[in-house]
């Protein structure tokens, strides 16, 4: 079921920030390099471009032809025992600045949590890749993510069970609903009795990519460099492939009828005795194989190549995409499905593949029929779709863009900003999206009051709200500003590339000299003659009312983040792992393990930091403590508006509560 999951995480560290990028070439393709923090961060097209947000928005009323007419997908999710969590409320209200919707239903609904209390808010249910998907029923699903996070779907909601395993999960399969198997990371491979998952021994660490078997006694696992295990009822045993190319995926007609396909067109088959390369003039990796019977099989892979075995030969056939295709599922001679890259989902219908509207640009990963007209596909930020039997739809995300900053001014009214002008806000029930008026990307946030909130990104851009609309302030440059903080109404600051810094009067922004050129990133005060930025090579500068002046970190590593709960108690976070807390006098570097984006606190002895991938650190008063975030994403910001209700946003369109 699952193809090129090691090059999907790799993809994953692109739109989730763990790479860090100059310009485009520097990521793997498709992702493309985006300046946000002072620095490049790839980008997947699935992650920050597909679902609605920022200018564009889900402007009022679905995706026209194809998508959901009328408002877009009604509250509780999609009718018919299919997708649930709640769904994309449609419309937007006129006047307001609203793009399209939020999550229906009069109430926060039902939230995915980790064992610390962090919960999903949004993407719904949970926005983890969603690697395979897998059942028995309309009312028995799995989804498995790269996280290693498990959801079972039971007819009327997705339910978060324990795994057991931090290592990401990349394919899934069961004999029955009490006998089911996945398979990842570092030779992971766990089984479902029909009450909890266990682990159980692989014999190796390298990376398994599907699994897929006849019955409880006849079980398959392929991985990367050729590794083929079987299961036979008492432990896995190691099969020789006769290849060292990655085996992508695997499935059969019979127990002694079974078929592996990979790397460059690798395909093998296992006739019962033994494995066996085919051979073929297909060039293309091939991640993915089903079939309806031995003599109707489908393969697909790399560039949208799609071919087939007809009993005695195989045949490349024409693709309608050159997306690469993830998944294929063969439900008869004249019914297949294809999900892959870019929202691709393509049909079969006996005489032709076809390409369907999606509704995303999201990746779609891993596709499963639980009837011929409930289909679901899941992939990349958590995405869920389903085919109702005459159109695809979904009710996961109102964006699954990279998120870079969160504040507000109380439990009831925040606001989160992001690529390419995304803008959302939270009204104390649920996330809307909102019109920014621009398409650069947004980086930071102040805010004073409900009616009074600054944005800042690239290209020199600052918005401000005043209590209606966000309008675009003259800054008086080009330079990105990426860090934003304010005493007051008429005396806010912005700093940013080549060590910018401006000042606003409550009439217009204006340049102060900061001695240095480095970039800054962070920005933070306790007044107007106390205020602290933080950037390059560990560059730290003060404000003391007059000017700003060096104040030396004892740190070369970058700083992301700064702040403090009074002049002679400030922290300072960044690369390498980098922790700095200020006593009044000097730097201090903490010890640390975590690599860090931001921090934020509502009082000296209560402060949490955020970094990558999905670190979260709490301070006590006395020492750091881990805390489980339930993602793997990149989390760039943190903000709360008291000790019980704190919020964090990052990669694809990642927004956590904590609700002790």
């Amino acid at each position: 079921m699952r193809a090129a999951i090691a090059a999907l995480l790799t993809l994953t560290a692109c739109d989730s920030g763990l790479r860090k990028c100059r310009t485009t070439p520097d990521c793997i393709a498709p992702a493309t390099c985006v300046e946000a923090r002072g620095e490049g961060i790839c980008v997947y097209p699935g992650a920050d471009g597909g679902i609605g947000g920022g200018n564009s928005g889900v402007a009022g009323g679905g995706a026209a032809g194809g998508g959901v007419a009328g408002g877009g997908v009604a509250g509780g999710g999609v009718a018919g025992g299919g997708v649930a969590g709640g769904g994309v409320a449609g419309g937007g209200v006129a006047g307001s600045g609203v793009a399209g919707g939020g999550v229906a239903g009069g109430g926060e609904p039902s939230a995915i949590c980790s064992a610390d209390r962090w919960c999903w808010a949004h993407p719904l249910p949970q926005g983890n890749d969603l690697s395979a998907v897998w059942g028995t029923s309309d009312t028995n699903v799995w989804a498995i993510s790269s996280s290693g996070t498990a959801l079972r779907w039971n007819g009327a909601s997705w339910v978060r069970v324990g795994t057991g395993t931090a290592h990401g999960l990349a394919a899934i399969w069961g004999s029955s609903a009490n006998d089911v198997w996945a398979v990842g990371a570092a030779g992971t491979i766990i089984r479902w009795n029909g009450t909890s998952w266990s682990a159980v021994g692989s014999g190796t660490t390298t990376y398994l990519n599907d699994v897929w078997g006849t019955g409880p006694n006849d079980v398959w696992a392929v991985g990367n460099t050729g590794t083929i295990l079987h299961w036979t009822g008492g432990a896995w045993m190691s099969v020789a492939s006769g290849t060292t190319r990655g085996l992508r995926e695997v499935w059969g007609s019979t127990a002694n009828d079974v078929w592996a396909v990979g790397d460059l067109g690798t395909i093998l088959r296992w006739d019962g005795t033994a494995w066996s390369s085919f051979s073929t003039t297909i060039t293309s990796s091939l991640l993915t194989i089903s079939g309806s019977s031995g003599s109707d099989i489908w393969a697909a892979g790399g560039s949208g190549s799609i071919v087939r075995w007809n009993g005695s030969s195989w045949t490349e056939l024409s693709s309608p995409t050159t997306n690469q295709i993830e998944d294929i599922v063969s439900i008869a001679p004249n019914n297949a499905w294809c999900v892959g890259y870019n929202g691709t989902i393509l049909h079969w219908n006996g005489t032709a593949w076809t390409s369907i509207a999606s509704e995303t640009n999201s990746a779609l990963l891993g596709i499963f029929p639980a009837s011929a007209n409930n289909i679901l596909a899941v992939g990349a930020a958590g995405m869920i779709a389903r085919w109702n039997g005459s159109a695809w739809a979904s009710a996961s995300a109102l964006t699954d863009r990279t998120m870079f900053d969160v504040e507000g001014s109380s439990a009831t009214d925040a606001w989160a900003v992001g690529v390419s002008g995304t803008l959302l806000r939270w009204n104390g029930i649920n996330w809307q999206n909102w019109v920014s008026g621009t398409t650069q990307t947004l980086v930071s946030l102040w805010v004073r009051s409900a009616n009074d909130a600054w944005a800042s990104g690239t290209n020199g851009t600052i918005l401000r709200w005043n209590g209606s609309s966000w309008g675009a302030v003259t800054s008086g440059t080009t330079n990105s500003l990426e860090a934003l903080w304010g005493s007051g109404s008429n005396d806010v600051w912005a700093a940013g590339q080549g060590g910018v810094v401006f000042r606003w009067n409550g009439t217009s922004w204006t340049s102060v000299p900061s001695g240095t050129t480095n970039y800054l990133f962070a920005l933070w005060g306790s007044g107007p003659t106390d205020v602290w930025a933080g950037g390059l090579n560990g560059t730290i500068i003060h404000w003391n009312g007059t000017s700003w002046s060096d104040s030396p970190s004892g740190t070369t590593n970058s700083l992301r983040g700064i702040w403090g709960s009074g002049p002679n108690d400030v922290w300072a976070v960044g690369d390498n792992n980098t922790l700095l807390r200020w006593g009044g006098s000097s730097w201090t570097s903490i010890p640390n393990s975590r690599p860090l984006n931001a921090i934020w606190g509502n009082q000296g002895g209560d402060v949490w930091a955020v970094g990558t991938p999905g670190v979260l650190l709490r301070w006590n008063g006395s020492s750091w403590l881990s805390v489980a975030s339930e993602t793997n994403n990149y989390l760039g910001s943190v903000w709360g508006s008291g000790p019980d209700d704190v919020w964090v946003v990052g990669g694809k369109g990642t927004i956590l509560r904590y609700r002790p």
